[in-house]
């Protein structure tokens, strides 16, 4: 796309303002910086971010028309500006009036309000990243496609690419969707868990900020979860004269779902069955006996999902399924490590919160290659979320070796402590160097052991996937020396 046409979008956005402050200055921030100084070279924009060391980045060193603020009043500062672009990592659940403030904006909003015609978005607690690329891997059967969102893609670094012929698939996290008013073509809202409760004032907030995906011409939503029903109802209650085509995906029972609310349409479904994914008529649509990479239950769904959000963007069956055995899983989500002394090792350091732990330990149990898990390490950093699905779980599938990390780790010890349902052998450590030798001590030939830690990473990684790697590459040395 050239900058006439970006002008085009962009002008009437820009110009009234004048002048842009950059709330956050990060991955997103630098991208939206990009954009901006190319198409109005002389624009007055400030960089607003709590460190202080962002003055310093060689990006912006040469620019006589950028300005900073920074500290801990750096959202002060931008809250008087007539366009602020927000990042998605900051912060505003102190500040309703800047979240409602029409000055306000994004890059997905921002996006999506130019190009959502062309967008499939998915949201979700869990299973967004894969279902993102699954959808972009079955689309590019037939159309060409590109990636962009909270996979570390910004929406803005995509334009140069984009064309009217593009299918555009974009992961959004609920800190993206707070600032969304415009919703792609097609929505994808896969779960709703308790996650990211340091961002928002309760869960329903979390929930309700998921929710800005639905509008589009279509939404792909699991019919068994409760929660995305209540919120849909009440997304229904507040909108009554719009009519909501779904998509529904799930069990048998789900795909009667939202049938009898008025104004929420269902037009197409699919079943999942142990041994496929079905039409309502019981008709398969794919067999899981048929080759696929697909680990768990959860990931089938995950495809039930991209097959119908490919559908709605215009993908067909035929030139789509037979793509489903090519896809490769993206890694740290029930990544294989490998078979060392005959125990078999899995990184799901992906897994923040206890149902994603559940889903990998029953995952890897179904194996056929694997008798059962024997060691299990979860814990990290502890955001407060109630781990009593992980405590009632492990307390009714005894696991014997389990390893518990950080303050979240130390909490769900606490509790098991409490119920009498403490493992055969623990180990209670924050350290990795420590951990997985333990670990590696005490899997068992022929059995699993599975880091799923049911936490997030901060409190010793940079992200999760820094954890992963160090988890993968300790057991790996433990092997080669």
């Amino acid at each position: 796309m050239d900058d006439s046409a970006l002008h085009t979008c962009f002008d009437a956005v820009v110009l009234p303002a004048g002048r842009v402050a950059l709330l956050g200055a990060g991955r997103e921030g630098e991208s939206s910086y990009r954009l901006l100084r190319r198409l109005y070279p002389p624009l007055p924009i400030t960089v607003c971010d709590r460190d202080e060391r962002v003055r310093a980045a060689a990006l912006w060193q040469d620019d006589a028309h950028v300005d900073f603020a920074t500290g801990d009043g750096y959202v002060a500062a931008a809250a008087a500006f007539p366009l602020i672009l927000k990042s998605p990592g900051v912060c505003l659940k102190d500040r309703p009036d800047l979240l409602s403030s029409p000055a306000l904006t994004s890059q997905a909003d921002l996006f999506l309000r130019f190009f959502g015609r062309q967008c499939v978005g998915v949201t979700g607690t869990k299973g967004k990243s894969t279902v993102t690329h699954l959808i972009y891997h079955l689309l590019q059967a037939e159309y060409p496609c590109l990636l962009a969102g909270n996979m570390g893609i910004p929406f803005f670094d995509i334009l140069p690419q984009l064309t009217p012929s593009h299918r555009v698939v974009g992961e959004l996290s609920s800190h993206q969707l707070e600032q969304v008013h415009t919703p792609p073509h097609v929505g994808v809202l896969l779960n709703l868990y308790e996650e990211h409760l340091d961002h928002y004032v309760s869960f329903e907030a979390y929930q309700r900020a998921k929710l800005q995906i639905a509008g589009g011409e279509a939404l792909v939503v699991n019919g068994d979860d409760p929660l995305i029903a209540a919120r849909l109802k009440e997304w229904r209650s507040v909108r009554p004269g719009r009519v909501l085509s779904l998509a529904v995906f799930g069990s048998a029972a789900a795909a009667t779902a939202y049938s009898d609310v008025p104004g929420l349409r269902v037009e197409d479904r699919l079943v999942w069955r142990p041994e496929a994914l079905t039409a309502t008529d019981g008709t398969p649509v794919f067999r899981f006996d048929a080759p696929h990479p697909l680990i768990g239950e959860h990931n089938e769904r995950n495809l039930a999902a991209a097959l119908l959000a490919a559908k709605r963007m215009g993908g067909t069956y035929a030139r789509m399924l037979p793509r489903v055995a090519s896809f490769r899983p993206l890694p740290h989500r029930l990544q294989y490590v490998g078979c060392y002394g005959g125990a078999h090792y899995f990184n799901d350091s992906i897994s923040t919160i206890p149902q994603a732990c559940i889903a990998a330990v029953e995952s890897v149990n179904r194996l056929p290659f694997v008798s059962h898990v024997s060691c299990l390490i979860i814990g990290g950093f502890d955001r407060e979320i109630d781990y009593t699905p992980l405590v009632d779980y492990l307390c009714a599938n005894p696991i014997k070796s389990v390893i518990f990390v950080g303050a979240a780790g130390r909490r769900v010890q606490a509790e098991l402590a409490s119920r009498k349902c403490l493992p055969v052998d623990r180990l209670c450590t924050d350290d990795y160097e420590e951990l997985v030798p333990w670990a590696v001590a005490h899997a068992e030939p022929g059995a699993a052991c599975v880091l799923s830690p049911a936490a997030a990473s901060y409190d010793c990684f940079k992200n999760f996937e820094q954890r992963g790697e160090r988890f993968m590459e300790l057991i790996k040395k433990q092997f080669t020396i």
